[in-house]
């Protein structure tokens, strides 16, 4: 039920932002508004600590000792991880993700490759070569090489008109893209699906940048993708898809699925191809099937791990079949990678650091861990000349952040400085290290931080954000709001600046711009109960109580969720 216009005020500030409200409660599930506040008692704290500290449900560990992990599988290869293979496989996958243009994913792989310790050359190469052997070099033609170019540089259209026919005709910026080139390769095809699909997104970025209205935003959707689903389902269904053509369908099946219908929007469809939209008949595949097909095709893509794992986040139900089609792989350290993502993505710290635990000891390690006198993954530095993933940054990275969501300042502070030992020019995650350093009010380490991210790179979000958390702790809210504006204008979707600008504007008095950024970060990740926090303290200052009640009760429903998907997500995984 909407709130009385008893606790309404009639300044245009309040106007807006019960249209936002009213708007929030059009479109959200009728039963989240009942579900029971007592939660929300406990989250009154300062409204700026409540993003910093990150408050975990997963705190109460006999909720997350009884989470059953991953059946072992005595069927598959992958029981004992040799250091010598796996560093062949990841040398391998480097070179063919590179090829492809997958820079994230070429770059996780690299940081889990210079984690391996040093290892003989393997006598023999016999567990998992058969990922490999579609992959071999071909010889390409000129024109994929062109696009793949093109791609790198970022100039998205050109490369996917010069994969299209009748790329030599003249084409306007944002026009529909002709039909692929008969005769492409898997990895022309590809770059040109993946080089249209990226250009869709960059058009979908600009006009999110001229609405305003919340409501409007969420209609609007990368215009190229009922092209790229017409295409990609015709491919698929003559098996003409490689491991990364079914990774992009699965990206574009999962944009589908989480944009309005195409009768809301405006979608651009080329008018004339071979394909027959058979789709307009036949329901196509979900999302997930597709990433698995692509995963158990070439499990070394880290990206399709990264786009699954958000679908099992949004759909507990399809846990089951994601266990079921991987179990195949389940032994392999690639899926316990897959592993500790979704358990930090669930908030179940725990689990999480159990299976770092077995990512850095590998699977013959027999001694207990030691986490007071042998500095093992619970001590701060997980150097070690033995194990498997002994010195991998990214696993030290994730310690780091599953001890914050713990609110374990100490343990998470003693990983970021190991890091930084390590490497020191590093900016990854370094923001996070910035708030534990707010939290604890260490003005003096979180001004050296801030020195030293502007001197490696002042043009990356992180340092913005870094910057903004030091001008926070110094109450110097403008100059705060300032870098989390400039992080923004560097990474339009990067959720802890819209955040962390909705408090600073709130410190300011000005609860509209608060508002806005709060609304703009639930855009992102209708997930981040810290904003949803931010909302209703915002319209309790506003007096807006029936609305701050609304925006409270998301907080409990987005807990409720934590503490219910811990309980299913245990079912997924058995190591």
């Amino acid at each position: 039920m909407p709130p009385s216009s008893s606790s309404r005020k009639s300044s245009p500030e309040n106007e807006y932002a019960m249209s936002l409200a009213e708007a929030d409660m059009s479109l959200d599930n009728p039963h989240n508004a009942t579900l029971d506040t007592t939660t929300t008692t406990t989250t009154h704290h300062h409204h700026h600590s409540f993003l910093h500290s990150s408050p975990s449900p997963s705190n109460n560990k006999s909720t997350a000792a009884a989470q059953p992990l991953f059946e072992s599988s005595s069927n598959n290869n992958y029981s004992k991880w040799n250091v010598a293979e796996a560093r062949m496989e990841l040398r391998k996958a480097s070179k063919i993700t590179s090829t492809y243009g997958l820079k994230l994913s070429t770059k996780w792989i690299c940081e889990q490759l210079i984690g391996l310790p040093p290892s003989p050359p393997p006598s023999s190469f016999n567990g998992t070569n058969h990922f490999f052997t579609p992959f071999e070099e071909e010889n390409e033609n000129d024109a994929t090489l062109y696009a793949k170019s093109l791609l790198d540089l970022g100039e998205y259209e050109r490369a996917a008109l010069v994969l299209s026919s009748g790329h030599n005709a003249s084409a306007v910026a944002g026009s529909t893209i002709p039909p692929p080139l008969e005769e492409l390769s898997s990895l022309g095809f590809f770059i040109r699906c993946y080089a249209l699909y990226m250009a869709g997104e960059r058009r979908k970025g600009e006009d999110v940048e001229e609405l305003r209205e919340p409501l409007e935003r969420t209609k609007l959707r990368n215009p190229n993708l009922t092209q790229l689903s017409h295409e990609l389902y015709d491919y698929y269904t003559s098996g003409a898809l490689d491991a990364f053509g079914l990774y992009i369908y699965g990206v574009v099946l999962k944009e589908l699925q989480n944009t309005p219908s195409a009768s809301s929007t405006t979608t651009k469809i080329r008018p004339s191809s071979s394909v027959h939209h058979a789709q307009d008949i036949v329901p196509p595949p979900s999302p997930h099937s597709i990433l698995l097909q692509s995963i158990l095709q070439f499990p070394y893509n880290w990206s399709a791990w990264l786009d699954l794992s958000e679908l099992c986040v949004q759909d507990s139900t399809i846990h089951s079949d994601v266990e079921e089609v991987l179990r195949p792989i389940l032994g392999h350290w690639m899926y316990h990678f897959f592993c500790v993502h979704l358990f930090l993505e669930n908030q179940v710290n725990e689990n999480a650091i159990m299976v770092m635990e077995k990512l850095i000891h590998g699977t013959t390690a027999t001694d207990t861990i030691d986490h007071e006198t042998n500095g093992g993954a619970g001590g701060g530095e997980i150097l070690s000349t033995t194990g498997m993933f002994v010195q991998s940054p990214y696993i030290q990275s994730q310690l780091a952040v599953a001890h914050y969501n713990l609110r374990d300042f100490d343990e998470a502070q003693r990983h970021f400085i190991a890091l930084s030992e390590r490497d020191s020019l590093r900016l990854d995650q370094m923001d996070i290290y910035s708030n534990i350093l707010y939290v604890k009010e260490d003005r003096v380490s979180l001004s050296q931080l801030a020195h030293r991210a502007v001197k490696i790179d002042k043009y990356r979000p992180e340092t913005c954000c870094i910057v903004g958390n030091y001008y926070s702790l110094k109450a110097q809210h403008e100059k705060a709001v300032q870098y989390f504006q400039r992080a923004l204008k560097l990474d339009r979707s990067y959720l802890s600046a819209w955040t962390l600008m909705g408090h600073e504007y709130v410190e300011m008095k000005n609860t509209a711009a608060a508002i806005e950024a709060y609304r703009r970060a639930v855009d992102i990740n209708e997930r981040d109960y810290r904003a949803w926090y931010g909302l209703g303290q915002t319209y309790e200052i506003l007096n807006m109580l029936f609305y701050a009640l609304f925006y409270f009760n998301k907080v409990s429903f987005f807990y409720f969720l934590l503490l219910g998907g811990s309980s299913l997500l245990g079912a997924l995984i058995r190591l």
